[in-house]
């Protein structure tokens, strides 16, 4: 070998390698232990390669079942049969695809128009189903955001909005949207400290008139509590790191639809109301009333209309 770890070098070398097993053992031989190797052991023990081969080329989503039916996995592609096939290659090297290779007793899909309706899908499939191995995309029930509020000694001071007051999509006043007041609160304690703003002034940590809080002390507010920032310079950098995470308001004067593969995604005030194939369900859909708010059907859509999605929008 003359040139070792370099890429002819190793090529040649492997080439030279594979003409001796050629020689050895012959090249049906060879074939057929290929075949077992990428073939059919890759499937899990209890799916029959039958059930894999009816899996169209398509966009939608497959649903992974274990024993009694229950759903151990949801997932999505553009390509249904390639990215089921991706999960039962990866079982032959990563620990998490193996687990969940041993554990399938069914497969079921459920096809889709195109990628955004593969998207908007599996949100709700994965909220109505519960699968066990899904980390992502579980319904919440605690969903709140910030409104920034002025005092009455003029500074800004952000309040919780909590679910039943949240009209997002409609409030120009809202920033965040989170799971949860415990992942509400961590990210205004993290936009304190990193634009140096008064913990104090933002109600997360009680203060005493005239006493400078914690974070001046420890360098990481501009002082603000004590007078040395002022209100007014407080309240900018308040709004403006907050506006980084502000709530669009829909910018649409009623529903839109959206062409997806031949079919019609429509929507309202970043709500999912369904999907149509004709003029008939378009109406249908409009005049159905006011839709649940996702969050996670939210951040699609948003993205979706930020990307070439917004080409394809009809406004109903």
């Amino acid at each position: 070998m003359s040139a070792r770890h370099r890429a002819l070098g190793d090529a040649d070398l492997l080439l030279q390698f594979w003409q001796i097993c050629e020689e050895k053992f012959g090249k049906e031989k060879l074939n057929e232990l290929i075949n077992q190797l990428v073939g059919n052991p890759s499937l899990p023990p209890n799916i029959d390669k039958d059930l894999i081969d009816s899996i169209p080329y398509a966009p939608g989503c497959y649903i992974f079942y274990g024993e009694n039916k229950v759903p151990l996995y949801i997932g999505k592609s553009i390509s249904l049969r390639s990215r089921v096939m991706g999960h039962f290659q990866g079982a032959l090297t990563q620990r998490k695809e193996m687990k969940l290779s041993l554990q399938i007793r069914d497969i079921d899909w459920i096809e889709t128009s195109g990628e955004l309706g593969a998207l908007i899908l599996e949100s709700q499939l994965i909220k109505e189903r519960m699968p066990s191995m899904n980390i992502k995309l579980r319904r919440s029930k605690d969903l709140c955001a910030w409104s920034l509020e002025i005092d009455s000694a003029g500074k800004l001071k952000p309040a919780l909005v909590n679910q039943k007051d949240l009209l997002p999509g409609l409030q120009d006043n809202l920033y965040g949207l989170f799971y949860s007041k415990r992942e509400a609160h961590s990210y205004l304690k993290a936009v304190a400290k990193k634009y140096r703003l008064c913990e104090v002034l933002l109600g997360i940590e009680k203060g005493e008139d005239g006493k400078s809080c914690f974070g001046y002390q420890a360098k990481q507010c501009g002082g603000a509590c004590i007078g040395i920032m002022s209100a007014e310079m407080h309240n900018l950098q308040l709004k403006t790191a907050m506006n980084l995470y502000k709530v669009q308001v829909w910018p649409y004067v009623g529903p839109i639809a959206i062409n997806d593969g031949g079919e019609m995604i429509v929507l309202d005030k970043w709500c999912y109301l369904g999907t149509a194939i004709n003029q008939d369900e378009l109406y249908e859909l409009t005049e159905s009333g006011e839709a649940e708010f996702d969050l996670d059907i939210y951040k699609i859509v948003k993205k979706a209309l930020a990307g070439h999605y917004k080409n394809q929008v009809i406004q109903l």
